[in-house]
């Protein structure tokens, strides 16, 4: 199978805990033979220019999605992906076509990959990898950092997207049984329980 990998960080020298396991997801797709691209948009300027990754859209293009996207640059770059007036020809034009399944490594992405791919006649699997309840933990984060309002309205934003990528997916994809249980409250959508977060 030809399989798209999205992301929003490289998986090549992993530092972090997700680039570690956006690493491991395509070693063993290859190890079991298929052919795996990974594409998506750098969600930092931190991270360096990564072949099939576009530059991290800087703070004045995210800020067109959310006023001051301070600890919402995930969110923000997954609007930009799927806007025609962002990301969305230049990322679509980067990825092609032609798969059998696209993976989304958490939420940001799906919308671009949904809009992308959905409405082909024989389009893609598409499928939802979750490493996190994402809009818990985006709660927790602004709401520690910022304010609890903050916390509540980043929260309901990354749930939207969260939700939508759960229920539109193929397959959905998590690390733990209480993500399980998270996830099936929200979607009819068949999900698999590999624990492979870090």
């Amino acid at each position: 199978m030809r399989i798209l990998l999205l992301s929003t960080y490289p998986a090549v020298d992993p530092v972090h805990g997700g680039q570690h396991r956006l690493s491991q997801i395509a070693k063993a797709l290859d190890a079991d033979g298929h052919s795996v691209e990974l594409r998506g948009i750098l969600g930092s300027a931190s991270y360096a220019a990564t072949p099939g990754y576009l530059r991290f859209p800087g703070t004045d293009a995210l800020s067109r999605y959310l006023n001051n996207p301070m600890l919402m640059e995930d969110w923000a770059i997954g609007q930009y992906a799927a806007d025609p007036a962002g990301g969305f020809k230049q990322l679509g034009k980067l990825c092609g076509d032609g798969y059998d399944a696209v993976f989304c490594e958490q939420p940001w992405l799906f919308g671009f990959a949904y809009k992308l791919f959905s409405q082909k006649r024989r389009g893609p699997v598409l499928i939802y990898g979750s490493q996190n309840v994402e809009h818990r933990l985006k709660y927790e984060i602004a709401e520690s950092y910022l304010t609890p309002a903050l916390g509540e309205k980043y929260s309901s934003l990354v749930e939207e997207v969260e939700c939508f990528a759960a229920r539109n997916s193929d397959l959905n994809v998590v690390v733990s049984d209480n993500d399980k249980q998270w996830i099936t409250s929200v979607s009819d959508t068949p999900v698999v329980v590999a624990a492979n977060g870090v």
